[in-house]
């Protein structure tokens, strides 16, 4: 029984290690080994991992290059998609999670970093990151692509140290939630009339909904200040 049982998995070993290779040689092809289909394109049906360009989705992603090269930020562009009616397929081919139906800065971002849109296939081989030509018409020009990347790249954000003095220490950074939507609340700090105002917020729903016009938030209250619920806390700590 031992002995078939690691012939049994040597078997397995093997197979695992047949099927790598042969995906690894068939991107190295540029054809798609599965899982979901960039928007803008849909499958061959008489092709095996060969795409074909979606004319009206691929319309679209023009479209948010074009943009973005003038707006040159990731929440106008957002804006200014869904202002417009302007709206992504929910359904993807392929597998996966269905998408929102409307833009936001993640999803924009994702669209415009994609580089299957310039024919491209990306692929790991041991765990690095390798380009083959791919078995699909580009969509967008590599020329706009790279200006794109130009842009985004220039106009990232940089990262700010938690030693900075104007940054607020917010205690509960990674320690309270929402008891509605079981989220946690991340700390954000807000100008107003009286300077900057730090406070707790549903970050993952701002991110989702940051190039819509009009905000919808489900969980009430969506921000709480933090020089509210911070001494509340401090008053229960005191009282153990």
């Amino acid at each position: 029984m031992f002995s078939l049982a690691n012939i049994a998995q040597f078997e397995r070993k093997q197979v695992s290690e047949r099927v790598t290779a042969n995906q690894i040689a068939r991107a190295k092809r540029g054809l798609f080994n599965g899982g979901t289909i960039p928007c803008g394109y849909k499958s061959n049906p008489y092709k095996k991992g060969y795409l074909e360009i979606e004319p009206k989705d691929a319309t679209l992603i023009k479209k948010i290059f074009e943009l973005y090269l003038k707006t040159e930020t990731l929440a106008a562009t957002a804006k200014w998609l869904n202002s417009h009616g302007y709206r992504v397929k929910r359904s993807v081919e392929g597998g996966g999670n269905h998408r929102l139906g409307f833009f936001t800065v993640m999803n924009v971002h994702c669209f415009l970093n994609n580089k299957a849109y310039i024919g491209i296939r990306v692929y790991k081989e041991k765990g690095v990151t390798q380009e083959a030509p791919a078995a699909w018409e580009p969509i967008i020009e590599k020329d706009v692509f790279e200006e794109v990347q130009k842009r985004l790249k220039e106009n990232c954000s940089r990262f700010k140290p938690m030693t900075s003095k104007n940054r607020y220490p917010y205690l509960l950074s990674g320690l309270v939630s929402c008891k509605t939507c079981g989220f946690s609340l991340t700390g954000k700090s807000a100008h107003g009339n009286g300077g900057k105002i730090p406070y707790y917020e549903h970050s993952w729903s701002t991110r989702r909904q940051s190039g819509l016009v009009k905000k919808v938030f489900d969980c009430k209250p969506h921000r709480v200040p933090a020089k509210k619920l911070e001494p509340l806390v401090g008053m229960k700590l005191k009282s153990f």
